[in-house]
């Protein structure tokens, strides 16, 4: 019996497997749906731990927001012009929107593709429901612009929920916004703002907003005990931090100076931790002000 319920079990586990790798093979373009665009051999499908093997060296973030498997392709034409696609399948949209976020490419423009997109000459990458797709390619011209175009709203056609931002992203301020970076993890805050190795503030997610003049973070906590307790940890560890100095307590946290002549200006706020940092603090009392009031 005990023989039988293993053999059901690793049945149970190659039809699943394949089943998964089916459904995402389904969202590539195969040989008779673009007659100059065809695949270039046989898709890489990779799951859990094995990321490594596509991005080594850049697989540990995708891991921090949720990684669950990928699907890889390359597109040929008759010129010889080569297209990859990359479609990562999240944990969850808040994860997909996650790796969107924190990967946007200050030369790329927005594209209209997914819940949101964006090109430039060698890329084409959005986000839509829990998953995250790039289109790239080494050369640029207008027939590879074209290709990346079809590709990529192919897919985009085959993914039928769009998905939803998380709910921290819509707390910060419209006025003078630039871009925003959702965040669950210290890798992610590093693509932000650099504190240290460490992961000094605990929270559940963050949002952190790029302005002209100055950057916003929203960081969330389970309850307002888990946030008081996590910003006191988190000031005293950069304490101990070289680039930061002039330490001044407040009356709902701290502020500290770093080494580039930023301010840093903790607050708490329920169960959140809010933070202003910019060499001018006259903007951050209405910054926290339209915070709160938005999280109320």
């Amino acid at each position: 019996m005990k023989h039988l319920v293993f053999l059901f079990g690793l049945f149970f586990f190659f039809v699943t497997s394949y089943a998964d790798e089916g459904e995402m093979s389904e969202l590539l373009p195969s040989e008779v749906e673009f007659e100059n665009w065809q695949p270039s051999g046989s898709p890489e499908n990779y799951e859990g731990d094995d990321l490594f093997f596509l991005i080594n060296g850049g697989a540990d973030i995708y891991y921090e927001y949720g990684f669950k498997e990928v699907i890889a392709e390359h597109y040929m034409d008759d010129e010889n012009n080569s297209i990859r696609v990359e479609i990562y399948k999240m944990k969850d949209p808040g994860a997909a929107y996650g790796i969107y976020s924190v990967s946007e490419s200050p030369d790329a423009e927005a594209f209209k593709i997914g819940y949101h997109g964006e090109m430039s000459d060698y890329h084409i990458r959005f986000w839509k429901d829990n998953y995250y797709i790039l289109v790239s390619a080494m050369d640029s011209g207008e027939e590879i612009e074209d290709g990346m175009k079809k590709i990529a709203s192919f897919i985009d056609g085959k993914i039928p929920q769009k998905g939803e931002k998380p709910e921290i992203v819509n707390h910060l301020p419209e006025e003078n916004f630039i871009s925003a970076k959702y965040v669950r993890g210290n890798l992610g805050m590093n693509n932000v703002y650099s504190f240290t190795f460490q992961d000094i503030f605990g929270y559940n997610e963050a949002i952190a907003g790029d302005y002209s003049h100055f950057k916003l973070f929203i960081m969330a906590y389970d309850s307002k005990e888990n946030s008081s307790e996590n910003l006191e940890k988190a000031g005293e560890s950069m304490k101990d931090l070289d680039k930061f100095s002039g330490y001044e307590p407040h009356e709902r946290g701290f502020s500290f100076t770093d080494n580039e002549g930023n301010n840093l200006f903790f607050s708490l706020f329920n169960n959140y931790i809010l933070l202003f940092i910019g060499e001018d603090l006259t903007y951050q009392p209405e910054m926290f002000e339209l915070i709160e009031d938005s999280l109320e």
